[in-house]
């Protein structure tokens, strides 16, 4: 069984919280969010609630499909009132979920980790035509 740390309650309270926040600015209800995320309601409940922390592929539908960002400030709303060109001067973003695969009918991402220093990144894009 896996030890859980006070850091681990402390990231599961702010998912948790940010998740609510995200589903309840959602003009969907809870059932349709959790469809779009592909998971069941349940599990949102849990999410929501802080019983679970959700995985990096559950995060990723969430980031496209709620109002809600992950970024290197954990997971929050989008923030007003900043141009393109600031995001463009951040710092580049760092992965925290490695070995984590995303498929769809369009995108199929899988990043793993080569060493301490680098990550190997696979994208394959599905183009019209």
């Amino acid at each position: 069984m896996k030890v859980r740390r006070d850091q681990d309650e402390e990231i599961k309270g702010k998912i948790a919280a940010a998740l609510r926040a995200a589903v309840d600015k959602s003009p969907e209800n809870a059932e349709g969010v959790a469809a779009k995320l592909k998971i069941s309601t349940a599990t949102l409940y849990k999410y929501m609630n802080g019983d679970l922390i959700p995985g990096g592929q559950i995060l990723w539908r969430a980031c496209g499909h709620l109002p809600i960002v992950l970024d290197k400030d954990g997971l929050h709303p989008p923030r007003r009132g900043r141009s393109p060109k600031a995001l463009k001067d951040e710092a580049q973003y760092v992965l925290p979920f490695l070995n984590e695969s995303v498929d769809g009918e369009k995108v199929n991402c899988h990043v793993r980790r080569k060493d301490n220093q680098y990550v190997q990144v696979n994208l394959r894009i599905k183009l019209a035509g």
